[in-house]
């Protein structure tokens, strides 16, 4: 039975950004949240989409709420309202699947029958692929997962490091939305298709965990900007995404045995960091639900949070010196001490396991709000020059500081206004003073940056990696890293890179499509190309 959560949805969901993180992760809230919340969510995006009326995404993630709420009929008519979705292979295949659960199967039957004769590009055969399996005609599902493998080039795989490191550019199911990718994991599970089923069940567990990632960073930011209880949904829904992604990941992982033992061991690690996830989350709601109850001043509340969450106690210690940090110290600090008194090392044991940059650590109220800052007028500059929406004029102005020693707190946007003018190349000569700096986030993009001009693939992807463990804001990481990759001659990852990006956004669409365009033209792909540009177009 679904769990009665009543906590309204408005705060979080309301916005944008905390919304594309999330993505379709949607799909795998069902079964784990009671309709009231689902509602909560819903009316919540439909206010959202009032103000963005053109966002595909918003009026797509409608839908998936519609479907998990059982109003196909809505759901129908939401997508036939747009042309350009209603003629998409993928739209066919969602009114498909509404048309059979309103139990009108003989046009759902004669729908999917089309979609399958539909195989122009590489995203319509994976469409006839669904539909073959749905309607399970073995023969033809199992002809058409041969031909996306050999249109990918994927026959006879070869289980390298870059496999391993980046399972989802050798995914063909992870180019669709997550729920398309459980059916397509079920056919393939239906028909014993072995071809390249190690790698899509290994890639389907790491994007679960890409997609959690993404949840993550928005909700600890919206714990700190907005407080608890602005982000208590965040952790709500997280909590049924983690949840649901490690029943679906465990499924499949256990149906078949995984004969690469490299495969078997970083899916493992994957459902482990899933699992941990999940703790994280459950900790945070029930430490959140239970402020300003009897509940938080019973001696026993943290062995029952620990037992409760299967959490572990440096979870705990983490998840309350994020809360401390939200003006709430009068109620946690006697929880924190607790816990110290307890565990005599439990803050450097936490420190080591951290995802969080040493800013969790080090915060205080007076060194973020010191006043008298040199820059400020500096930064009040800079932030006319982004409300102009003058790159080259903001760029040379941002970078002209930084050379002086100035703004360098500044420097990835710099780095990320380079990528858009084409200017990399102009603040290579800066990595002597980041380094005398210390700044490795900055030492570590552009010493990826020169392995990658040098076809010095894997360092550089390395070196990229590091930076953002370094603290360098990971979508402009990543968006850097697929012009680099373009530049470089590596289209086909930038493109795994892109979708990946605007699965999972935090920054506009349309900073992703002009890459995608240009990776897409690099390889030939003219049709996909253009299709990329009518979407961008739509953005603007």
């Amino acid at each position: 039975m679904a769990p009665t959560h009543t906590y309204r949805m408005v705060s979080f969901f309301g916005d944008r950004d905390n919304l594309y993180a999330v993505g379709d992760g949607f799909d795998l809230i069902g079964g784990k949240l009671s309709d009231i919340t689902i509602a909560d969510i819903y009316e919540e995006i439909t206010n959202l989409e009032k103000e963005h009326p053109d966002d595909y995404r918003i009026l797509l993630t409608r839908e998936l709420l519609l479907t998990l709420l059982g109003d196909h009929e809505e759901a129908i008519h939401l997508l036939k309202e747009i042309d350009d979705l209603k003629k998409s292979p993928f739209s066919q295949f969602r009114i498909a699947r509404h048309l059979g659960a309103l139990g009108k199967h003989e046009e759902m039957n004669n729908l999917l029958a089309r979609l399958i004769t539909k195989q122009d590009t590489p995203g319509d055969q994976l469409i006839a692929f669904l539909a073959a399996g749905t309607l399970d005609k073995k023969s033809e599902a199992v002809y058409l997962w041969n031909k996306i493998i050999q249109t990918e080039d994927l026959v006879d795989l070869i289980i390298d490091d870059d496999v391993l490191e980046y399972p989802d550019d050798f995914s063909c199911l992870l180019s669709l939305p997550i729920g398309f990718s459980v059916i397509g994991l079920e056919i393939l599970q239906k028909y014993n298709i072995r071809e390249n089923y190690e790698v899509e069940i290994y890639a389907f567990v790491y994007f679960i965990k890409i997609i959690l990632d993404s949840i993550t960073d928005h909700i600890y930011q919206t714990l700190t900007d907005e407080g608890p209880y602005e982000a208590l949904p965040g952790f709500i829904v997280a909590e049924a995404i983690a949840d649901e992604g490690y029943s679906l990941a465990s499924k499949f992982f256990s149906f078949t045995p995984i004969h690469n033992t490299a495969i078997d061991l970083h899916i493992h690690t994957n459902l482990n960091e899933i699992k941990k996830y999940t703790s994280e989350y459950s900790i945070g709601k029930k430490l959140i639900e239970s402020l300003h109850t009897d509940a938080i001043h019973d001696p026993q509340f943290l062995s029952h949070l620990r037992e409760e969450t299967g959490g572990n106690e440096c979870q705990i210690f983490e998840m309350l010196l994020h809360l401390r940090n939200t003006g709430l110290s009068d109620l946690i600090m006697p929880l924190i001490e607790e816990m110290e008194k307890s565990y005599p090392n439990i803050r450097m044991e936490t420190r080591e396991q951290s995802r969080m940059m040493n800013a969790l650590w080090d915060y205080t109220m007076e060194g973020r709000y010191s006043r008298n800052n040199p820059e400020d007028n500096l930064q009040d500059t800079l932030k006319q020059l982004w409300e102009k929406g003058d790159n080259t004029e903001t760029f040379e102005f941002l970078s002209g500081h930084i050379r002086a020693g100035r703004l360098l707190s500044e420097s990835s946007w710099a780095f990320f206004l380079a990528g858009k003018l084409g200017r990399i190349d102009e603040l290579t000569d800066l990595l002597p003073m980041y380094k005398e700096k210390k700044m490795n986030e900055i030492v570590y993009l552009l010493e990826g940056y020169q392995h990658l001009m040098h076809k010095d693939l894997k360092p550089g992807l390395n070196l990229i990696e590091r930076s953002v463990q370094a603290g360098l804001y990971e979508p402009i990481a990543m968006v850097l890293l697929a012009r680099f990759l373009n530049k470089a001659g590596y289209p086909k990852r930038t493109i795994g890179i892109c979708e990946k990006l605007l699965k999972k956004s935090f920054l506009k669409a349309t900073e992703v499509y002009p890459i995608l365009v240009e990776a897409y033209r690099m390889q030939g792909k003219e049709k996909e190309a253009a299709a990329v540009e009518e979407r961008y177009k739509d953005c603007l």
